[in-house]
């Protein structure tokens, strides 16, 4: 692992540096990795992870949501 900066980890996010800043505390109690608290850096691989889950909670969502109910499938 090579940890990464505020700044890679805002990359990572497809954000700034000021707005990973701005949102570091949401982001947190979204359970996005701290940083690391010897260096204050990040752990990429932690980012990775965590994106993957945010991604497959979504997809979840999405799918119960557009998933239709038994009577709309057949058109009761």
């Amino acid at each position: 692992m090579d940890p990464i900066d505020a700044a890679g980890a805002a990359r990572k996010l497809g954000r700034s540096r000021s707005w990973f800043y701005e949102h570091r505390d949401e982001l947190e109690k979204k359970g996005f990795p701290p940083s690391i608290p010897v260096s204050g850096r990040w752990d990429p691989g932690a980012i990775d992870a965590w994106k993957d889950r945010q991604t497959r909670m979504v997809q979840t969502v999405q799918a119960h949501v557009a998933k239709p109910s038994l009577d709309e499938a057949f058109g009761l």
